[in-house]
């Protein structure tokens, strides 16, 4: 029992070393990127840009825990294999299995915490990052290639948001632009708004830019768009969204998108949609 104590206290500290130094890299990659990309922000300070980095870190380290806990294990076993405390272990009757219990401990334990207490700090730091994000950087993430779509039905037809970030759970979007039609499917107007928050029954999207077929632009310091989404909803559509990685998921995103287009009036290809240039009907 004392040397399983021994060995699992060996492979502990070779796990919690192994992850601070993977959070401490992640964090110095992450912080210095962050530099590179807030150089014509003119909101942003070493120290902010330090707590938008320490707040990601979670989130990104939390994917190579797994690793960690591998590598470490593996490590520990290699050190005391060299300095024979293994041969020691052997000779005193332990049985190899009776070495690997330590290690099978110190997993499950591992894995107990990170769920339960690790992975919901973490996602909270990513969503007040996100949000801190969008308020920092802002201007220099109009080329971020990530958007969110979310298509909402209302009592006056249906509307398509883009959306380039998402923060509180999706109740609030930066850098929206809204494609509205009417029941019958007929394109009505284009709105751009620096951000939307989203309350019961409708999207409230400020400074926004209406633009309508054949009339001039109109600026409204608040716009009101009708929605049937909750709060829930938008949350899991950007949730199921975000994780979409793969080629077939990604393939059924896009034509769910591409089947948002298909109204007549709007002669507009999906190609030049997605990219941000929508023409207007002749």
């Amino acid at each position: 029992m004392t040397l399983q104590l021994y060995i699992g206290r060996r492979i502990a500290a070779a796990i919690l070393l192994t992850f601070l130094g993977t959070l401490l890299l992640v964090f110095v990659v992450d912080f210095v990127e962050l530099l590179r990309r807030a150089s014509d922000a003119k909101d942003s300070s070493i120290a902010t840009l330090a707590l938008l980095s320490a707040e990601r870190t979670p989130a990104v380290t939390e994917r190579a825990l797994p690793f960690a806990v591998l590598f470490a294990a593996i490590a520990a076993f290699l050190q005391l294999s060299r300095k024979l405390e293994l041969v020691v272990a052997r000779a005193a009757g332990m049985s190899i299995w009776q070495m690997l219990v330590p290690a099978l401990g110190a997993a499950v334990l591992i894995g107990v915490v990170a769920t339960t207490i690790y992975n919901p700090i973490s996602a909270n730091l990513r969503e007040r990052s996100t949000a801190l994000e969008a308020r920092v950087l802002g201007a220099s993430m109009s080329g971020t290639p990530a958007q969110r779509y979310i298509r909402q039905r209302s009592v006056d037809g249906e509307s398509i948001l883009r959306a380039r970030v998402s923060s509180d759970q999706g109740r609030t979007l930066e850098g929206v632009i809204a494609f509205v039609f009417s029941k019958d499917g007929v394109f009505q107007e284009r709105v751009e708004a620096t951000r939307a928050v989203l309350a019961p029954g409708y999207w409230t999207l400020e400074n926004a830019r209406v633009m309508r077929p054949g009339r001039e632009t109109e600026a409204h310091d608040a716009y009101l768009l009708p929605t049937n989404l909750t709060a829930n909803q938008v949350n899991e559509t950007l949730t199921r969204r975000r994780r979409c990685r793969s080629g077939p998921c990604r393939a059924r995103s896009h034509s769910g998108v591409r089947q948002a287009f298909r109204s007549p009036v709007l002669n507009c290809s999906f190609r030049r949609c997605w990219h941000g240039r929508c023409c207007w009907p002749p």
